[in-house]
């Protein structure tokens, strides 16, 4: 393998096989596709922020939207001095000093929420639950609803350290802070642009900086989401034995991921339409996939059995499918939630979920129309905003009074606001999967798809989106501040359009 670099706009270091073409190279037929689907997601995403305010009787919500995106738009008319302090900040030094220096960041904007960490309330309440039940040596218990990854994670803590919140939020925040450095190090050979985007969408992000200090599991999926990508790209380069042990490597990492996040077990799907899109042959591409599959199987097996021998049925993980469909899709549901604990309540856990499911299909099947209308709305309820993840940080009612709660409201409109529009400008000004250094990029779109996709059916909260937004990031805002940066100030104490550092 070699690299080397390109001058034209909008291209970093992009990798070569011995041969001298490129690795990866997308079949021509879909780059129209892919480019057009990722601007009409953004424009999608845009709109949402629009319409969030308004379709929750809230007009004045537009406000920190728009000065977010006004933000956006205004950085590319400071002057050069602001610009060159920025661009320094975010492309300057070298690249071991630079992610040293920005996980030192992220581990100081977190120190708040270590030392005054959110109640677990909700969700979150229910996987403290289960892990001190699992810390304490009494097992899952008889509940089947959430998956048992995210308590587990929790219980191996609280049974070295006992019961304190601290301690969770600070594991919680290491994990957080150990991703930079995984995805620098997995992304930095194929866009160090791209790279540095997505560390810092990591290390600074309010909201991600919040919910650090929570015990939600977006934040060990945000770790799974980076250190996947970093596996699957090893193991794109092994050969020979150490070819069927990488990717066997990459499906326990995908099984231990479902465990926290059952969508994951969707990740063979998912692999077989990235390889093909990265033009793989179909016969390693089946080989490849199989092997992920096999290994993942093994790991989620012990508990599927676990599972048929105390409710005789099969559930590969939890119970919890049926319930969300069925919330977010009852004939009386606005979409967004609807109690449905009553509904098959004298059954057993995966019988019930299996009734819930079977009750959202037909709702579904009955009323295309009306599916259609709901689906629009989980739109704009999952990227219109970001800020549900206020109800967890600060519980209900909010701790520091509601002033406290519309303030961090605004601040996380106003950033929500910049990255949106910031997306969009950058999925405009050119197509990542072109260039062929696009492996990333295209697994982090597959991964982007896949939430859409999920959430135009089943229930829509906008913290869904946090374990992805540094892979949305990576994609489009390195495109966005070459826009930002424009003609004379490209360089501005920043990297080239070839990766190299600025002289």
């Amino acid at each position: 393998m070699r690299l080397s670099t390109t001058g034209e706009a909008g291209e970093d270091l992009i990798i070569h096989s011995s041969c001298g073409s490129p690795v990866g190279k997308i079949p021509a037929v879909l780059e129209g596709v892919l480019w057009r689907w990722w601007a009409f997601a953004s424009g999608l995403a845009v709109a949402s922020l629009l319409a969030f305010p308004i379709v929750k009787g809230m007009p004045i919500g537009l406000v920190p939207v728009v000065l977010g995106i006004g933000i956006a738009i205004g950085l590319k008319y400071l002057p050069a001095r602001p610009m060159h302090f920025l661009s320094g900040m975010i492309c300057g030094s070298s690249g071991r000093t630079w992610v040293i220096r920005v996980c030192v960041l992220a581990a100081l904007l977190r120190l708040p929420v270590i030392l005054f960490p959110s109640v677990p309330v909700s969700d979150h309440l229910a996987f403290y639950g289960l892990a001190t039940r699992l810390a304490s040596g009494q097992g899952y218990g008889p509940k089947l609803l959430y998956p048992p990854g995210q308590p587990a994670w929790l219980a191996v803590w609280i049974f070295l350290f006992r019961d304190n919140l601290r301690i969770l939020a600070a594991v919680q925040s290491a994990l957080i802070v150990l991703s930079i450095p995984l995805l620098y190090q997995a992304v930095k050979p194929y866009s160090e642009k791209a790279a540095r985007w997505g560390c810092l969408v990591i290390a600074c992000f309010p909201s991600l900086i919040l919910w650090s200090g929570t015990l939600g599991y977006e934040t060990t999926t945000l770790f799974f989401y980076v250190g996947l990508l970093s596996l699957y790209l090893l193991a794109l380069r092994a050969t020979g034995w150490w070819e069927i042990l990488a990717w066997g490597i990459v499906g326990c990492a995908a099984a231990l991921a479902a465990y926290v996040h059952p969508t994951f077990l969707s990740f063979p799907l998912l692999l077989v339409f990235i390889l093909w899109l990265n033009n793989e042959r179909l016969r390693r591409i089946l080989l490849r996939v199989a092997i992920v599959a096999a290994f993942m199987a093994v790991l989620i097996a012990p508990w599927t059995v676990r599972n048929y021998r105390k409710y005789g049925e099969v559930c590969l993980i939890s119970a919890n499918f049926g319930r969300v469909l069925l919330s977010a899709n009852h004939p009386n549901s606005d979409g967004i939630f609807y109690h449905t604990a009553d509904i098959g309540a004298d059954l057993n856990p995966i019988a019930k979920d299996r009734f819930q499911r079977d009750l959202a299909l037909k709702a579904i099947r009955d009323n295309p129309p009306r599916f259609f209308a709901l689906a629009v709305k989980k739109v704009v309820y999952l990227w219109g905003t970001d800020t549900s993840v206020l109800d967890f940080v600060l519980g209900m009612p909010p701790r520091g009074g509601l002033g406290t709660k519309m303030f961090l409201s605004a601040v996380l409109n106003v950033v929500w606001g910049w990255f949106v529009c910031a997306w969009c400008i950058g999925a405009t000004r050119g197509a990542p999967w072109r260039l062929p250094h696009n492996r990333v990029e295209v697994w982090s779109a597959g991964w982007i798809a896949l939430l859409w996709a999920v959430h135009v059916v089943m229930e829509p909260q906008s913290r869904h989106h946090l374990p992805l937004l540094p892979l949305m990031a990576l994609i489009s805002l390195p495109a966005y501040w070459t826009w930002v940066l424009g003609g004379d100030r490209s360089t501005a104490g920043g990297l080239h359009h070839d990766g190299k550092e600025a002289k």
